[in-house]
């Protein structure tokens, strides 16, 4: 059989059951708030590391950038060097009466420049193109 229940134990029990209710809805509130305090600290703190990952990208890429157009300064310096070198052999040979070793010479070698030349045409135009490119889509 099962037990009756006095209704005014039923009265009594509710006070007690609401103040436990409370008390836990106050302990999650607390819980939540703090949760949402820490999220607000690491978003501040991604926020803050984001800003500095981008300055010190934004100097590598300075630093990049410098670095190349001193390797195209020195690549051209090299360039300038070995041709002034074949130049020169080459009109040495042709004064010293080696005509035919500095025809020969100038048989392999101008091939090779009109590719260069031809080579760094192409790359030039298409390093235009892709800055225009970027620059209309930056528009």
């Amino acid at each position: 059989m099962p037990q009756e229940r006095n209704p005014n134990e039923k009265a009594s029990l509710q006070p007690e059951f609401a103040e436990k209710f409370l008390a836990i809805t106050q302990k999650q509130l607390e819980v939540q708030a703090k949760q949402v305090e820490l999220q607000d600290k690491v978003d501040a703190r991604n926020y803050e590391y984001a800003k500095e990952l981008l300055k010190t990208q934004l100097e590598d890429r300075k630093d990049e950038r410098l670095h190349e157009q001193k390797k195209i300064v020195y690549q051209g310096i090299l360039f300038g060097v070995v041709v002034i070198g074949i130049l020169a052999t080459t009109a040495h040979l042709a004064t010293n009466g080696q005509k035919e070793v500095a025809i020969e010479i100038i048989k392999y070698v101008a091939p090779l420049a009109a590719g260069g030349l031809g080579g760094y045409g192409l790359g030039y135009a298409k390093g235009q193109k892709s800055k225009e490119t970027q620059k209309d889509t930056s528009s």
